[in-house]
């Protein structure tokens, strides 16, 4: 506490019964500081009173706030849009600086933000809706300073369909590539961002969700219109299932459209052994000549026959005007003509 030196003190103004003292910030003292002000009374003959003291807190500088981290949730998404907007498909969390030597608050749209363990000056907000989140660090003079994001979130699927194939029953039996067509909508969402395809063979499993890295390929087209090309030469025979999914901007997955797709390209195949092995003969007795067949009754033909696509086996007798004669499946390719 200085003493009291006439020389040295500054002479107040106003009154001596109602005095004032213009307080300026000392050389030098800039943003935040703590100065003191000492008053002292003196009489005509110079008495001195007991000097009075107050401190004052001097705070110029605006706090200093800064979005350092914009998080998703665990399986979620969220990706900036540009101008401090962004899409997120869930729940997400926003880190923030903010420092000031007096700062008293740091608040999202007047809630209190949390500060992180650990992390110096970090606060974290975290939100489940779309709209605006106004950050905002507070000093005790009452100074702020704000940041501000937009977020729209989407939590809902996208749609596909498949146009052009009405149902299960499309056969291809051309070399020659096959388009298949659809569309796809996110409805009032961010928007689809791609469509993809997978082509299933018969046998393995249908995927019943959708995996980038699955072995997926992008579909032409647009993502309104999407196109895909089937090659049935590359595909192969036999059933494929056709699979569509279509993946919003953030990662929202519609659920997989499927549609059956039946490649044939190859005549089937039918031979009978040119020997005993092609028929019972029962109680009769069978000669082959030639590839005719020679019975003293009836006798039992065992014919094979193979393919992908294999639907049904028909005998006629052109004999008895293309009467039709009973065929029985035995297995393992293989059928009996009585």
């Amino acid at each position: 506490v200085p003493a009291f030196n006439k020389a040295t003190w500054t002479e107040a103004g106003g009154t001596t019964a109602l005095w004032e003292v213009p307080v300026t910030l000392a050389d030098g003292v800039q943003g935040e500081a703590v100065q003191t002000v000492y008053i002292a009374a003196e009489d005509k003959v110079g008495n001195v009173s007991v000097l009075g003291k107050r401190v004052l807190n001097v705070d110029t500088a605006i706090p200093v706030i800064s979005i350092t981290a914009i998080e998703a949730e665990s399986g979620k998404t969220i990706l900036p849009t540009g101008n401090g907007t962004y899409i997120s498909s869930g729940d997400f969390n926003i880190k923030v600086s903010a420092t000031d030597a007096n700062l008293v608050s740091v608040t999202s749209n007047d809630e209190p933000a949390v500060k992180v363990p650990g992390e110096a000056d970090v606060y974290k907000v975290s939100g489940s809706e779309s709209g605006s989140y106004i950050l905002k660090a507070t000093d005790k003079a009452g100074k702020t300073a704000e940041q501000r994001i937009d977020v729209t979130v989407d939590r809902t699927a996208p749609s596909a369909s498949i146009v052009s194939l009405a149902n299960d029953e499309t056969w291809l039996n051309s070399t020659d590539a096959f388009k298949v067509t659809g569309s796809s909508d996110d409805g009032t969402g961010v928007g689809v961002e791609k469509v993809y395809y997978k082509v299933i063979n018969k046998g393995n499993p249908v995927p019943s969700e959708f995996l980038e890295t699955d072995g997926w390929t992008e579909a032409g087209g647009t993502t309104a219109l999407w196109e895909v090309e089937v090659d049935p030469e590359t595909e192969g025979e036999g059933v494929k299932t056709l699979c569509i999914a279509a993946v919003d901007r953030v990662k929202n997955v519609s659920p997989i459209v499927k549609r059956a797709i039946n490649v044939d390209l190859s005549d089937p195949e039918v031979t009978i052994a040119n020997d005993e092995t092609s028929y019972d003969a029962g109680t009769s007795k069978v000669v082959i000549s030639n590839g005719t067949y020679l019975s003293s009754g009836a006798f039992t033909l065992k014919v094979n026959a193979s393919d992908t696509n294999l639907d049904k086996v028909v005998c006629v007798n052109t004999a008895a005007s293309n009467a039709s004669v009973a065929v029985t499946d035995a297995g393992s390719g293989v059928y009996k003509i009585n």
